[in-house]
This record gives structure tokens, sequence and C-alpha cells, in this order.
């Protein structure tokens, strides 16, 4: 996703987004929340106003997912995310999130990714969407480079490790999140 450069004199913060759909469908299911997430509404609750300079959505795939998901993926582009799917076809979970080889693969590429952009990216801080505590070291690794971490993410599905880590945290709250009038184009996380 391309972002529009600042304006003359607009000093709002630039961010570089990275998002773990499988945390967030890990954290819903764990927390027993059944419900549909209005993606462009987490888009800009994440965005807040600030500038992103990427906007990357990390999504798992088992088996035969990959055509399943394509109007899904084909939606979240067209509101403004970057799509970064990792396939992993001799799974045996039942869905993507659960199969714990293929979170790993995501969150080192999330690592990897959030490290690259340190280069190529100028930003003043990084916001993570994940809960996951495997995402630690490259939070520090950001930090060392004097780079902020914002964590956004459930309160109660975050590891304390990342929690502690995050030089910020915003808690989401499901009914800011939540799709208000079904729309068959969004799928459940």
């Amino acid at each position: 996703m391309s972002s529009m450069p600042p304006r003359s004199g607009d000093r709002r913060e630039r961010v570089c987004v990275f998002i773990d759909n499988g945390s967030l469908y890990t954290a819903l299911y764990d927390l027993g929340i059944q419900c549909r997430l209005d993606y462009r509404r987490l888009r800009k609750w994440i965005i807040n106003d600030r500038i992103p300079k990427i906007v990357r959505f990390y999504c798992g795939e088992i088996r035969s997912d990959k055509s399943s998901k394509k109007s899904f993926y084909n939606f979240l582009k067209r509101i403004g995310f970057d799509i970064i799917s990792v396939h992993e076809p001799k799974s045996r979970a039942e869905h993507a999130a659960l199969d714990e080889d293929l979170c790993a693969k995501i969150e080192a590429l999330m690592s990897i990714d959030m490290l690259s952009c340190l280069a190529r990216h100028e930003c003043d801080k990084m916001v993570l969407v994940s809960g996951s505590s495997r995402l630690v070291n490259a939070v520090r690794q950001i930090q060392d480079q004097g780079i902020d971490v914002e964590v956004n993410f459930f309160e109660e599905a975050v590891s304390d490790d990342l929690l502690n880590e995050a030089n910020e945290f915003r808690g989401f709250q499901i009914e800011e999140l939540r799709m208000r009038n079904g729309n068959p184009e969004l799928e459940k996380v």
C-alpha cells in the first residue's frame, strides 16, 4: 500500500503496522468471542490518525485454504492491507491458527519483515497486532535501533512478556471492532 507523503508542516506520527491474523483468531477463540471483525474499523482504529507507511496482514493457510480465501484477500487489499500468506499443505490442524509450526513460521516472517522495514521505511513507530511472546526478541531488536513498538491487542490475550516489552499498549475492545450490519464480503477471522 502506498501512503500519502506528509503535507508541509504535517507532524503526524508515521507507522509501520504488522497484523498477525492467526493471533487474532486464536485470541477470539480463547476468549469465547464469536463475531465477525470489521476490518475497515480495525484498520482505522490501528492507524488512529497517523500516517501508515505499510500495513501488512499476515495469514496462514492450510491444505486448500488459498482458493477459499481469495475474495477475503481481495477485500483486504481494497481497503488498504498488504497480504502476506504462508501455506502449510501438510497440516493436520482444523484451522491455520491452530497449526503451531505454521504460526511459528508466520511470526518468524513478521520478525524479519519488521527488522527489514527499519532500513526501507522511515517510521516513528512500529505497531504490532499480536499477542504472541515469540515476537519479543524482534521487539527488543527494533527498540535497540531507536524505534518504539506499540502493541495493539486484547488485553486479556496478550502475553505478559510482549506486554512488558512494548513501549506502549493499546487494548482492543471487541465492540470497537465487531461488524455491526453483516457484510457478506467480510469473513470471520
